[in-house]
């Protein structure tokens, strides 16, 4: 008797911890699913509800309270994103007309003393156009306005762009390389959107680097997703400003602030998050990297 209560003993308390083990981890299956998609919106910033628990109890209490919240806060951005568009618009028009007049202006001056007064109203009106002209896209980007899902090769979509933009680099004396995998590298997504990420990627990495540098733009696949790189020979981003170079207006010097809106690279944010994908910048020995990572599709 003795012999077979210390046999049963430590199996009734293995079988007792055990089934403990499974109630327990039963139970906190809720808990883990809503703090993956917690986690996982927060990394996308896709604001969509969060999924509700099947039991009444207080977890589903505290889902439909996120999901309230995230409702507002979606309200609040699309009501700032229609502002934006809104604004934009109402003042493309206006400077457009402005700048036709400076220009008329500078054709028809005959006073010499005027024409560098004429000459820098006309800069800073084409500035506050491009800013204007940033705006509206990023306002688009983010609601994902006009945008069409499609199938498409990257790959060709990066050699057209590369085209349109390599005499630009030609002129500045820098050299643009083009690294493509035998491979096609098919998705979903807008041509036009995505050739404009990449350009904007090429036009920051051209704005910084020096004459007779080099910028790289490479492709290649990781698993079920294309990588997209830009590489440039340049200063390289500031490391307390790598968390926050994706921001609007964000610029992380202040004499870069004379050479763009600072409104590039939120747009290619905006962008890659409607395809479903990500975006990172990081310094390299030589210069900076921006590294977009999209979801493909099976060729």
């Amino acid at each position: 008797m003795d012999r077979v209560l210390l046999w049963i003993g430590p199996l009734a308390f293995t079988l007792t911890g055990l089934l403990g083990y499974l109630l327990v981890g039963r139970a906190l299956a809720p808990v883990r699913q809503l703090t993956l998609a917690a986690h996982t919106r927060a990394h996308t910033q896709t604001w969509e509800p969060l999924p509700l628990p099947s039991s009444q109890d207080e977890l589903r209490t505290l889902a439909e309270a996120f999901n309230a919240l995230f409702s507002a806060l979606l309200s609040a951005l699309e009501r700032e994103r229609r502002f934006t568009q809104d604004a934009a618009h109402e003042l493309r028009t206006p400077l457009t007309v402005l700048l036709g007049r400076l220009e008329q202006a500078r054709e028809e001056n005959r006073d010499p003393r005027l024409e560098p007064r004429l000459a820098q109203a006309l800069k800073a009106g084409q500035k506050l156009l491009r800013l204007v002209e940033d705006l509206l896209h990023l306002a688009r980007a983010e609601a994902g306005q006009g945008f069409k899902r499609e199938r498409l090769d990257l790959s060709a979509v990066m050699q057209e762009t590369v085209e349109d933009i390599s005499p630009l680099f030609a002129a500045r004396g820098v050299r643009l390389e083009m690294e493509l995998p035998q491979e096609l590298l098919i998705l979903w997504g807008d041509p036009i959107a995505l050739a404009m990420a990449v350009r904007n990627l090429l036009d920051n990495a051209l704005k910084f680097s020096p004459q007779g540098a080099r910028v790289t733009l490479s492709l290649q696949r990781q698993g079920g997703y294309a990588l997209l790189a830009v590489e440039d020979e340049g200063p390289g981003f500031p490391e307390e400003a790598l968390p926050y170079v994706f921001q609007r207006f964000y610029q992380a010097k202040e004499e870069h602030r004379l050479q763009g809106s600072g409104l590039g690279l939120s747009i290619v944010a905006a962008i890659v998050r409607w395809h479903g994908g990500s975006v990172s910048a990081q310094n390299t020995p030589r210069g900076a990297r921006v590294i977009i990572t999209l979801p493909l599709v099976e060729a």
